[in-house]
């Protein structure tokens, strides 16, 4: 009996600590609410956190922090919040209403598709949600026209992918044909080079060929003027040559006349101091003549 007290007790105890919990959680949530009303969402999230931390098992702390970072824009974080909740819980009209957010948060990312399904599982679990009813034929409509424009655009694109290999046929033939065209100008214009090639061979044979006559006509020129100019030497050689002894023969008659006439001239000094001499001499023999005659005719003395 003092057993069965003992554990009725601590049932008590437990249940009374759980409410007290309870009723502390349920205290953050109202707090939280109250911020979220006021639209002081970070305070509110704050609140729902602690609710949280609390009894993280409550579908209700977790289903108000997910509407309120959805205010917030946090779209990501409330879907998951959202399908936390639905993980969590099989209450309709919970559902209901998570169903009907979460299809919010897929509308806000115009993620049509999964925003349809979450109205159409809001409207099963509640039939009469006006707001899921109108929110969910709109989806409807966005989700067609997201699949038309779709489908314009694969057509489109499709059309464009055509016509892309249209071009780009039209682009090879035409290259094609340029290239053909490029060919034939390429070997057209070989065949033009051959035939300036050879031409311009023909032309420059015949140019060597006229710069040799050329060459060899001022060759011959050149030799003949040198020739000339040979032979117009030769003739002043000759002509000086000829000259020369002459010169010599003129200049030896020289010589010999001036030699001549310095004979000559000792000849005639000879001959004058000769015929001095004489004169002097026949004189002195006139005189002794002469003398010899007085002596004979001279009387003797008259001694």
């Amino acid at each position: 009996m003092a057993k069965f007290l003992k554990h009725i007790t601590l049932l008590l105890l437990i249940l009374a600590s759980t409410a007290g919990v309870s009723q502390r959680e349920r205290g953050y949530i109202r707090k939280g609410n109250k911020m979220f009303n006021d639209s002081n969402y970070t305070a509110a999230d704050s609140l729902y956190s602690i609710a949280l931390q609390m009894d993280s098992s409550s579908t209700e702390a977790k289903y108000n922090l997910s509407n309120s970072q959805l205010k917030q824009g946090k779209d990501s974080t409330a879907i998951k919040g959202f399908n936390e909740v639905l993980d969590q819980t099989e209450d309709k009209s919970i559902l209901a209403k998570t169903h009907h957010n979460l299809g919010n948060a897929h509308a806000k990312k115009q993620e049509w598709d999964k925003a349809v399904e979450s109205y159409k599982n809001a409207l099963r679990n509640d039939p009469n949600d006006e707001d899921a009813r109108y929110n969910y034929a709109y989806a409807k409509s966005k989700l067609a026209q997201e699949q038309n424009q779709k489908g314009d655009d694969k057509d489109k694109k499709d059309k464009d992918k055509n016509q892309d290999q249209k071009d780009k046929k039209d682009k090879d033939k035409k290259d094609e044909g340029d290239k053909k065209e490029k060919d034939d100008k390429k070997k057209e214009g070989e065949g033009d080079k051959d035939k300036d090639d050879k031409n311009g061979e023909k032309e420059k044979k015949k140019k060597e060929d006229e710069q040799k006559k050329k060459d060899e006509e001022n060759k011959k020129k050149s030799d003949e003027e040198k020739g000339k100019e040979d032979e117009d030497k030769d003739k002043k050689d000759q002509n000086g040559e000829k000259n020369k002894p002459q010169n010599e023969e003129q200049k030896k008659e020289e010589q010999k006349k001036a030699k001549a006439q310095q004979i000559k001239k000792k000849q005639a000094e000879q001959i004058l101091r000769q015929l001095d001499k004489n004169e002097k001499s026949i004189q002195q023999k006139l005189i002794r003549a002469k003398m010899k005659k007085q002596a004979r005719k001279k009387i003797d003395k008259d001694w």
